[in-house]
């Protein structure tokens, strides 16, 4: 192959497989009667990553209106595992932060999800763990090169 199909190849590649990885490996539990679809979780995992957001970072972040990102931050709220605050220094900014709650839920979840994905990589052979681990090492390395910078203050 030359250059070209392989770098085509290694998209395709990434656009089917990637998607898929969600679905297939990372199951979100149902944890204290709360089962987030993964926007929603995703949601919460930026927020804990960016402490203190604004709605409109969050929106931007996921590519979507602030009036749908504001609906997903309102059920959040709700739920109690974020908190919407006014910025006192520009009354016009809504600031989105996780709560204590939200803390520990997503950390419920993440503990969650490792054991899941541990009893099931656990019916694989030795030879098998070896080989997924070697090759997400390799491409985990090779995207570390790649990888876009997501600073929301860009």
């Amino acid at each position: 192959m030359n250059k070209e199909e392989i770098l085509r190849s290694i998209i395709s590649n990434v656009i089917v497989t990637l998607p898929g990885y969600r679905k297939r490996v990372f199951r979100i539990p149902k944890i204290n009667d709360i089962k987030l679809s993964y926007l929603q979780f995703g949601v919460i995992a930026i927020v804990k990553r960016n402490s203190n957001i604004s709605l409109n970072d969050l929106a931007q972040y996921f590519d979507m209106s602030k009036q749908q990102m504001s609906k997903i931050v309102d059920l959040l709220c709700s739920l109690n595992l974020l908190s919407r605050d006014i910025n006192p220094n520009n009354r016009r900014m809504i600031m989105i932060s996780l709560t204590k709650d939200g803390s520990s839920y997503i950390n419920s979840v993440n503990e969650a999800i490792i054991e899941d994905l541990k009893d099931r990589l656990e019916t694989l052979p030795q030879e098998k763990l070896e080989e997924i681990d070697y090759h997400l090492n390799a491409v985990s390395r090779l995207f570390s090169e790649l990888t876009i910078n997501d600073n929301l203050d860009d």
